[in-house]
Protein backbone atom coordinates (compact mmCIF):
# COMPACT_ATOMS: atom_id res chain seq x y z
CA UNK A 1 0.00 0.00 0.00
CA UNK A 2 2.95 2.55 1.05
CA UNK A 3 4.74 1.58 -2.73
CA UNK A 4 1.21 2.37 -4.70
CA UNK A 5 0.21 5.45 -2.74
CA UNK A 6 3.99 6.78 -3.72
CA UNK A 7 3.67 5.80 -7.16
CA UNK A 8 0.16 6.81 -7.90
CA UNK A 9 1.57 11.22 -5.67
CA UNK A 10 4.14 10.57 -8.54
CA UNK A 11 2.35 10.17 -10.89
CA UNK A 12 0.16 12.65 -10.34
CA UNK A 13 3.34 15.12 -9.79
CA UNK A 14 4.71 14.71 -12.75
CA UNK A 15 2.17 17.57 -14.87
CA UNK A 16 2.47 20.07 -11.76
CA UNK A 17 4.02 23.36 -12.90
CA UNK A 18 7.45 23.94 -12.40
CA UNK A 19 6.68 26.23 -9.13
CA UNK A 20 4.47 23.16 -7.18
CA UNK A 21 7.87 21.32 -5.65
CA UNK A 22 7.07 18.32 -4.26
CA UNK A 23 9.82 17.43 -1.73
CA UNK A 24 10.82 13.77 -0.98
CA UNK A 25 13.25 11.73 0.54
CA UNK A 26 15.37 8.40 -0.22
CA UNK A 27 15.26 5.68 2.23
CA UNK A 28 18.08 3.55 2.28
CA UNK A 29 17.06 1.12 -0.02
CA UNK A 30 16.47 3.90 -2.34
CA UNK A 31 12.02 3.59 -1.58
CA UNK A 32 10.60 6.27 -1.99
CA UNK A 33 9.57 7.44 1.59
CA UNK A 34 5.19 8.89 2.12
CA UNK A 35 5.19 12.68 2.31
CA UNK A 36 5.90 13.90 6.03
CA UNK A 37 2.53 14.25 7.90
CA UNK A 38 1.08 17.81 7.60
CA UNK A 39 3.34 18.59 4.60
CA UNK A 40 0.62 19.80 2.09
CA UNK A 41 -1.36 21.57 4.97
CA UNK A 42 -0.24 24.85 3.35
CA UNK A 43 -1.11 24.31 -0.27
CA UNK A 44 -4.18 24.74 -2.10
CA UNK A 45 -4.56 22.44 -4.86
CA UNK A 46 -5.27 23.77 -7.82
CA UNK A 47 -6.75 21.45 -10.65
CA UNK A 48 -7.41 22.76 -13.97
CA UNK A 49 -7.52 21.93 -18.08
CA UNK A 50 -4.74 23.48 -19.97
CA UNK A 51 -1.86 26.19 -19.77
CA UNK A 52 -1.93 26.05 -24.13
CA UNK A 53 -4.56 28.70 -23.57
CA UNK A 54 -3.65 31.94 -22.78
CA UNK A 55 -6.58 32.15 -20.62
CA UNK A 56 -5.43 29.08 -18.50
CA UNK A 57 -2.17 30.87 -18.24
CA UNK A 58 -3.86 34.09 -16.37
CA UNK A 59 -5.79 31.59 -14.05
CA UNK A 60 -2.81 29.72 -13.08
CA UNK A 61 -1.37 33.54 -12.67
CA UNK A 62 -4.16 34.76 -10.12
CA UNK A 63 -3.82 31.13 -8.10
CA UNK A 64 -0.64 31.33 -7.37
CA UNK A 65 -0.39 35.10 -6.51
CA UNK A 66 -3.09 35.26 -4.17
CA UNK A 67 -2.08 31.97 -2.41
CA UNK A 68 1.40 33.23 -1.72
CA UNK A 69 -0.11 36.31 -0.61
CA UNK A 70 -2.00 34.19 1.69
CA UNK A 71 0.69 32.42 2.98
CA UNK A 72 -0.18 28.94 0.91
CA UNK A 73 1.38 27.86 -1.76
CA UNK A 74 -0.23 27.14 -4.87
CA UNK A 75 -0.41 23.27 -5.82
CA UNK A 76 -1.66 22.91 -9.99
CA UNK A 77 -2.23 19.93 -11.26
CA UNK A 78 -3.53 19.83 -15.19
CA UNK A 79 -5.30 17.46 -16.55
CA UNK A 80 -5.69 18.61 -20.37
CA UNK A 81 -9.68 17.59 -20.52
CA UNK A 82 -9.35 14.32 -18.82
CA UNK A 83 -11.94 14.35 -16.24
CA UNK A 84 -11.53 11.32 -15.05
CA UNK A 85 -8.32 11.74 -14.36
CA UNK A 86 -8.53 15.33 -12.89
CA UNK A 87 -10.80 13.36 -10.00
CA UNK A 88 -7.75 10.95 -9.71
CA UNK A 89 -5.36 13.67 -9.09
CA UNK A 90 -7.64 15.04 -6.61
CA UNK A 91 -7.95 11.49 -4.96
CA UNK A 92 -4.00 10.96 -4.93
CA UNK A 93 -3.36 14.48 -3.43
CA UNK A 94 -6.22 14.32 -0.69
CA UNK A 95 -4.64 11.49 0.11
CA UNK A 96 -1.17 13.21 0.56
CA UNK A 97 -2.84 15.56 3.18
CA UNK A 98 -4.44 18.59 0.82
CA UNK A 99 -7.09 20.13 2.64
CA UNK A 100 -8.07 23.03 -0.06
CA UNK A 101 -9.45 22.07 -3.17
CA UNK A 102 -9.96 25.43 -5.21
CA UNK A 103 -11.22 23.59 -8.47
CA UNK A 104 -12.06 24.22 -12.01
CA UNK A 105 -13.59 21.26 -14.10
CA UNK A 106 -13.20 20.90 -18.58
CA UNK A 107 -16.61 20.25 -18.18
CA UNK A 108 -19.74 19.10 -15.72
CA UNK A 109 -19.64 15.48 -15.53
CA UNK A 110 -16.92 15.17 -12.31
CA UNK A 111 -18.03 17.59 -10.48
CA UNK A 112 -20.10 15.55 -8.10
CA UNK A 113 -17.61 13.10 -7.74
CA UNK A 114 -15.22 15.72 -6.66
CA UNK A 115 -17.66 17.29 -3.91
CA UNK A 116 -18.67 14.32 -2.72
CA UNK A 117 -14.74 12.85 -2.76
CA UNK A 118 -14.03 16.48 -0.53
CA UNK A 119 -16.89 16.10 1.76
CA UNK A 120 -16.34 12.47 2.38
CA UNK A 121 -12.41 13.72 3.73
CA UNK A 122 -13.17 16.87 5.45
CA UNK A 123 -11.41 18.63 2.37
CA UNK A 124 -12.41 22.27 1.59
CA UNK A 125 -13.52 23.08 -1.58
CA UNK A 126 -14.67 26.20 -3.90
CA UNK A 127 -15.80 25.19 -7.54
CA UNK A 128 -15.78 27.47 -10.33
CA UNK A 129 -17.35 28.03 -13.93
CA UNK A 130 -19.12 24.09 -14.06
CA UNK A 131 -21.70 22.37 -12.40
CA UNK A 132 -24.33 19.95 -13.21
CA UNK A 133 -27.83 21.10 -13.38
CA UNK A 134 -29.75 21.28 -10.33
CA UNK A 135 -26.28 20.34 -8.25
CA UNK A 136 -25.63 23.09 -5.29
CA UNK A 137 -23.38 22.98 -2.63
CA UNK A 138 -25.93 22.14 0.05
CA UNK A 139 -26.62 19.16 -1.96
CA UNK A 140 -23.35 18.02 -0.89
CA UNK A 141 -22.85 19.16 2.87
CA UNK A 142 -20.68 22.29 4.19
CA UNK A 143 -17.04 21.50 2.88
CA UNK A 144 -18.27 21.97 -0.45
CA UNK A 145 -18.39 26.15 0.15
CA UNK A 146 -19.03 28.06 -2.82
CA UNK A 147 -19.47 27.43 -6.54
CA UNK A 148 -19.13 30.40 -8.35
CA UNK A 149 -19.75 31.37 -12.15
CA UNK A 150 -18.98 34.40 -14.63
CA UNK A 151 -22.32 35.34 -15.75
CA UNK A 152 -22.21 33.46 -19.28
CA UNK A 153 -25.85 34.46 -20.23
CA UNK A 154 -25.70 38.23 -19.50
CA UNK A 155 -22.02 37.87 -21.38
CA UNK A 156 -23.47 36.46 -24.73
CA UNK A 157 -26.74 38.35 -24.27
CA UNK A 158 -24.33 41.61 -24.03
CA UNK A 159 -21.80 40.70 -26.79
CA UNK A 160 -24.38 39.50 -28.84
CA UNK A 161 -26.30 42.92 -28.87
CA UNK A 162 -23.27 44.90 -29.24
CA UNK A 163 -22.62 43.38 -32.13
CA UNK A 164 -25.83 43.60 -34.03
CA UNK A 165 -25.56 47.18 -33.18
CA UNK A 166 -22.63 47.68 -34.65
CA UNK A 167 -23.92 46.31 -38.05
CA UNK A 168 -27.11 48.62 -37.93
CA UNK A 169 -29.88 45.87 -36.21
CA UNK A 170 -30.27 44.08 -39.25
CA UNK A 171 -28.15 41.90 -41.18
CA UNK A 172 -26.66 38.47 -41.71
CA UNK A 173 -24.30 36.34 -38.80
CA UNK A 174 -22.47 33.63 -38.19
CA UNK A 175 -21.87 31.77 -34.67
CA UNK A 176 -19.08 29.58 -33.74
CA UNK A 177 -19.83 28.05 -29.90
CA UNK A 178 -17.51 26.19 -27.79
CA UNK A 179 -17.45 22.86 -26.56
CA UNK A 180 -20.56 21.22 -26.92
CA UNK A 181 -22.32 20.32 -23.41
CA UNK A 182 -20.12 22.67 -21.59
CA UNK A 183 -22.09 25.01 -18.86
CA UNK A 184 -20.54 28.07 -20.35
CA UNK A 185 -21.28 27.12 -23.93
CA UNK A 186 -24.92 26.29 -23.30
CA UNK A 187 -25.28 30.09 -21.57
CA UNK A 188 -23.81 32.09 -23.92
CA UNK A 189 -25.93 30.29 -26.86
CA UNK A 190 -28.89 31.34 -24.59
CA UNK A 191 -27.63 34.59 -24.19
CA UNK A 192 -27.01 35.00 -27.91
CA UNK A 193 -30.49 33.34 -28.94
CA UNK A 194 -32.23 35.91 -26.06
CA UNK A 195 -30.78 39.03 -28.39
CA UNK A 196 -31.96 37.40 -31.54
CA UNK A 197 -35.32 37.15 -30.54
CA UNK A 198 -35.22 41.03 -29.97
CA UNK A 199 -33.59 41.40 -33.48
CA UNK A 200 -35.77 40.54 -35.73
CA UNK A 201 -34.09 42.14 -38.49
CA UNK A 202 -30.54 39.96 -37.41
CA UNK A 203 -30.42 36.62 -39.43
CA UNK A 204 -28.55 33.71 -38.29
CA UNK A 205 -27.21 31.96 -40.71
CA UNK A 206 -25.63 28.76 -39.38
CA UNK A 207 -24.00 27.76 -35.74
CA UNK A 208 -20.75 25.39 -35.39
CA UNK A 209 -18.75 23.96 -32.39
CA UNK A 210 -15.39 25.30 -32.40
CA UNK A 211 -14.45 23.27 -29.55
CA UNK A 212 -13.02 26.55 -27.65
CA UNK A 213 -9.86 26.40 -30.02
CA UNK A 214 -8.90 28.70 -32.95
CA UNK A 215 -7.58 25.49 -35.33
CA UNK A 216 -10.90 24.29 -35.17
CA UNK A 217 -12.67 27.21 -35.32
CA UNK A 218 -10.73 28.21 -38.39
CA UNK A 219 -11.95 25.11 -40.16
CA UNK A 220 -15.45 26.13 -38.89
CA UNK A 221 -15.04 29.29 -40.65
CA UNK A 222 -13.41 28.23 -43.78
CA UNK A 223 -16.53 26.09 -44.03
CA UNK A 224 -18.70 29.09 -43.14
CA UNK A 225 -17.16 30.94 -46.11
CA UNK A 226 -17.49 28.63 -48.61
CA UNK A 227 -21.45 27.73 -47.56
CA UNK A 228 -22.82 31.11 -46.80
CA UNK A 229 -20.58 33.77 -48.52
CA UNK A 230 -22.28 36.64 -48.08
CA UNK A 231 -22.10 37.81 -44.39
CA UNK A 232 -21.67 40.37 -41.58
CA UNK A 233 -20.59 39.53 -38.81
CA UNK A 234 -19.56 36.94 -36.38
CA UNK A 235 -20.11 35.69 -32.90
CA UNK A 236 -17.20 33.85 -31.20
CA UNK A 237 -18.28 32.05 -28.13
CA UNK A 238 -14.41 32.87 -27.25
CA UNK A 239 -11.48 34.74 -27.84
CA UNK A 240 -9.54 31.76 -29.31
CA UNK A 241 -12.92 30.80 -31.13
CA UNK A 242 -12.55 34.44 -32.73
CA UNK A 243 -8.94 34.12 -33.51
CA UNK A 244 -9.68 31.55 -35.85
CA UNK A 245 -12.54 32.96 -37.22
CA UNK A 246 -10.76 36.49 -37.49
CA UNK A 247 -7.70 34.60 -39.54
CA UNK A 248 -9.85 32.57 -41.90
CA UNK A 249 -11.74 35.84 -42.53
CA UNK A 250 -8.54 37.61 -43.64
CA UNK A 251 -6.80 34.77 -45.46
CA UNK A 252 -10.80 35.11 -47.67
CA UNK A 253 -10.03 38.89 -47.55
CA UNK A 254 -12.98 39.95 -45.69
CA UNK A 255 -13.51 42.01 -42.95
CA UNK A 256 -16.16 41.89 -40.70
CA UNK A 257 -17.11 42.38 -37.11
CA UNK A 258 -15.95 39.64 -34.79
CA UNK A 259 -16.75 39.06 -30.77
CA UNK A 260 -15.18 37.13 -28.11
CA UNK A 261 -15.31 36.21 -24.48
CA UNK A 262 -12.53 35.72 -22.30
CA UNK A 263 -10.05 38.41 -22.09
CA UNK A 264 -6.37 37.33 -23.26
CA UNK A 265 -3.42 39.35 -23.87
CA UNK A 266 -3.19 37.99 -27.59
CA UNK A 267 -6.89 39.30 -28.42
CA UNK A 268 -6.63 42.78 -26.77
CA UNK A 269 -3.74 43.35 -29.31
CA UNK A 270 -6.35 42.86 -32.13
CA UNK A 271 -8.59 44.61 -30.57
CA UNK A 272 -6.12 47.62 -30.59
CA UNK A 273 -5.36 46.58 -34.62
CA UNK A 274 -8.78 47.12 -35.60
CA UNK A 275 -8.72 43.25 -36.42
CA UNK A 276 -11.09 42.27 -33.28
CA UNK A 277 -14.40 44.30 -32.42
CA UNK A 278 -14.95 43.63 -28.44
CA UNK A 279 -14.13 41.12 -26.40
CA UNK A 280 -16.09 40.48 -22.98
CA UNK A 281 -13.17 39.80 -20.59
CA UNK A 282 -14.15 37.54 -17.61
CA UNK A 283 -11.04 38.27 -15.81
CA UNK A 284 -9.27 35.04 -15.61
CA UNK A 285 -6.33 36.25 -13.05
CA UNK A 286 -9.42 38.09 -10.81
CA UNK A 287 -11.92 34.96 -10.56
CA UNK A 288 -9.26 32.55 -9.70
CA UNK A 289 -7.33 33.96 -7.08
CA UNK A 290 -10.85 35.61 -5.70
CA UNK A 291 -12.05 31.79 -5.44
CA UNK A 292 -8.63 31.24 -3.85
CA UNK A 293 -8.91 33.85 -0.97
CA UNK A 294 -12.84 32.36 -0.64
CA UNK A 295 -10.98 28.60 -0.18
CA UNK A 296 -8.61 30.74 2.54
CA UNK A 297 -11.52 32.41 4.56
CA UNK A 298 -13.13 29.36 4.41
CA UNK A 299 -10.39 27.13 6.40
CA UNK A 300 -9.51 29.91 8.52
CA UNK A 301 -13.30 30.19 9.79
CA UNK A 302 -15.90 32.10 7.63
CA UNK A 303 -18.64 29.95 7.07
CA UNK A 304 -21.06 31.66 3.77
CA UNK A 305 -24.58 32.14 4.06
CA UNK A 306 -27.10 30.19 1.76
CA UNK A 307 -26.96 32.76 -0.37
CA UNK A 308 -23.19 33.23 -0.62
CA UNK A 309 -23.08 29.58 -1.64
CA UNK A 310 -23.70 30.42 -5.69
CA UNK A 311 -22.03 33.54 -6.32
CA UNK A 312 -21.78 34.94 -10.12
CA UNK A 313 -19.39 37.97 -10.75
CA UNK A 314 -19.26 40.92 -13.49
CA UNK A 315 -17.21 41.12 -16.79
CA UNK A 316 -15.80 44.13 -18.38
CA UNK A 317 -16.44 44.99 -22.23
CA UNK A 318 -13.38 45.55 -24.29
CA UNK A 319 -13.64 47.56 -27.34
CA UNK A 320 -10.53 50.12 -28.98
CA UNK A 321 -11.69 53.21 -26.75
CA UNK A 322 -10.65 51.27 -23.64
CA UNK A 323 -8.18 48.47 -24.43
CA UNK A 324 -5.23 50.35 -23.84
CA UNK A 325 -6.74 51.31 -20.19
CA UNK A 326 -7.12 47.57 -19.85
CA UNK A 327 -3.81 46.33 -21.41
CA UNK A 328 -2.05 48.47 -19.06
CA UNK A 329 -4.08 47.34 -15.96
CA UNK A 330 -3.26 43.64 -16.68
CA UNK A 331 -0.60 43.41 -18.29
CA UNK A 332 1.53 46.40 -17.58
CA UNK A 333 3.30 45.12 -14.46
CA UNK A 334 4.68 41.83 -13.59
CA UNK A 335 1.90 41.46 -11.11
CA UNK A 336 -1.84 41.64 -11.29
CA UNK A 337 -3.71 44.33 -9.76
CA UNK A 338 -4.79 42.93 -6.96
CA UNK A 339 -4.54 43.14 -3.66
CA UNK A 340 -5.72 39.17 -2.26
CA UNK A 341 -5.44 40.15 1.38
CA UNK A 342 -7.88 43.10 1.02
CA UNK A 343 -10.25 40.10 -0.94
CA UNK A 344 -10.64 38.23 2.53
CA UNK A 345 -13.45 38.64 4.88
CA UNK A 346 -11.09 36.98 7.64
CA UNK A 347 -7.97 39.23 7.07
CA UNK A 348 -10.32 42.14 6.62
CA UNK A 349 -13.67 41.50 8.57
CA UNK A 350 -14.92 45.16 8.00
CA UNK A 351 -13.29 46.87 4.64
CA UNK A 352 -13.02 43.69 2.51
CA UNK A 353 -12.91 44.78 -0.89
CA UNK A 354 -13.90 42.29 -4.04
CA UNK A 355 -12.46 44.11 -6.44
CA UNK A 356 -15.35 43.32 -8.86
CA UNK A 357 -18.83 43.40 -9.13
CA UNK A 358 -20.33 40.20 -7.50
CA UNK A 359 -23.62 38.78 -6.43
CA UNK A 360 -25.59 35.92 -5.16
CA UNK A 361 -27.07 33.49 -7.39
CA UNK A 362 -30.22 31.54 -7.13
CA UNK A 363 -30.12 28.38 -8.49
CA UNK A 364 -33.71 28.58 -9.88
CA UNK A 365 -32.82 31.67 -12.07
CA UNK A 366 -29.60 29.72 -13.12
CA UNK A 367 -31.40 26.84 -14.23
CA UNK A 368 -34.74 28.36 -15.28
CA UNK A 369 -36.78 26.79 -17.81
CA UNK A 370 -34.55 23.08 -17.13
CA UNK A 371 -36.05 20.15 -15.94
CA UNK A 372 -35.50 19.25 -12.23
CA UNK A 373 -34.00 15.53 -12.26
CA UNK A 374 -36.67 12.56 -10.92
CA UNK A 375 -37.84 13.54 -7.45
CA UNK A 376 -35.54 16.66 -6.89
CA UNK A 377 -36.30 19.27 -4.47
CA UNK A 378 -33.92 21.88 -3.64
CA UNK A 379 -32.66 21.10 -0.20
CA UNK A 380 -34.48 23.25 2.97
CA UNK A 381 -32.15 25.83 2.99
CA UNK A 382 -33.39 27.56 -0.35
CA UNK A 383 -36.79 27.86 1.46
CA UNK A 384 -38.07 30.31 4.18
CA UNK A 385 -35.27 32.95 4.74
CA UNK A 386 -33.52 32.81 1.97
CA UNK A 387 -35.15 35.73 -0.29
CA UNK A 388 -34.40 37.58 2.71
CA UNK A 389 -30.78 36.54 2.71
CA UNK A 390 -30.66 36.97 -1.04
CA UNK A 391 -31.36 40.61 -1.06
CA UNK A 392 -29.01 41.24 1.92
CA UNK A 393 -25.67 39.41 0.66
CA UNK A 394 -26.53 41.34 -2.55
CA UNK A 395 -26.28 44.78 -0.87
CA UNK A 396 -23.63 43.93 1.30
CA UNK A 397 -21.73 42.61 -2.07
CA UNK A 398 -22.47 45.60 -3.56
CA UNK A 399 -21.40 47.86 -1.26
CA UNK A 400 -18.22 45.71 -0.55
CA UNK A 401 -16.72 46.46 -4.37
CA UNK A 402 -15.06 49.45 -2.91
CA UNK A 403 -12.05 50.00 -5.56
CA UNK A 404 -13.51 49.88 -8.70
CA UNK A 405 -10.77 48.37 -9.89
CA UNK A 406 -12.19 46.88 -13.01
CA UNK A 407 -14.72 49.43 -14.01
CA UNK A 408 -13.33 52.89 -12.74
CA UNK A 409 -16.26 54.05 -14.65
CA UNK A 410 -18.20 53.48 -11.91
CA UNK A 411 -16.62 55.25 -9.42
Amino acid sequence: MKIKLVLSIICALCILLPAAVFASSEEADGEKAEPAKGEYENKILHPYTTLENEYFKMWAQGQSEAAEALGYESLPVINEGDTDKQVSQIETMISAGVKIVQNVSPDSSNIASIAKLCQQNGVILVNSHETPEWLTPPDIGDFYVVANFADNYGYGYQMAKLLFDKIGGKGKILHISGWPGNLPNKFRTMGLEKALEEYPGIELLASQPGKWNRVDSRKVMEDFIIAYPEFDAVFGQNDDVGIGAMIACEEAGISVPITGIDGNKETMEYVKQGRYFAIMSQHPGWHSGWSTVIAYDAAHGWKPSIAERMLQFDGTVIMEDNVDWYYNLMWGKETLPFDWKKMSKVLHPDDWDLQNGVRPLDPRDLWAGMDKPAGYQLPDEYGAGYEEDYNRVKKMYSDHYKSKTLHPHLK
